[in-house]
């Protein structure tokens, strides 16, 4: 890019007229180029680069975002989804299996229905673990 002043220079090549950019610089791990780098006068990571988020470690009960490489931010709020893993449910629901990984903190992505709420018909007894049984029916509750 030609240099701001290359008016009042009296030269001609590109080290005295020109400045170097970011669009060629290669960043670091866990850093981008800035959207702007084919503008940005310098050739350093401090003035070409973003950090993203694909380093960033969340706390409990979060995961990275899924698109953290692409994600130009360093915090919790930016770069970690929470998941199901601390989600309270309600009476008769269990955190479903995969609660860990699970991204959303909702009854309904969170929690399996249980089978110990369940009626079962007459002549039918309630299995003895129904509170462990990820089912709503007859035949697996009863």
């Amino acid at each position: 890019v030609r240099k701001a002043d290359a008016s009042g220079i009296r030269a001609w090549g590109r080290e005295q007229c020109c400045d170097k950019v970011c669009s060629d610089f290669s960043c670091p791990s866990h850093y981008i180029l800035k959207e702007d780098a084919t503008v940005t006068r310098g050739y350093a990571g401090a003035l070409c680069c973003d950090k993203v988020c694909s380093d960033f470690s969340c706390p409990s009960h979060y995961v990275r975002k899924a698109d953290a490489s692409g994600i130009r931010a360093w915090g919790r709020e930016q770069c970690c989804d929470k998941v199901c893993s601390d989600f309270s449910c309600p009476s008769h629901y269990i955190l479903k299996e995969d609660a860990t990984v699970t991204r959303g903190y909702a009854g309904a992505l969170c929690c399996d229905k249980v089978c110990s709420d369940f009626s079962c018909p007459s002549h039918y007894a309630r299995k003895s673990d129904a509170s462990g049984i990820r089912a709503w029916s007859r035949d697996k509750c009863c």
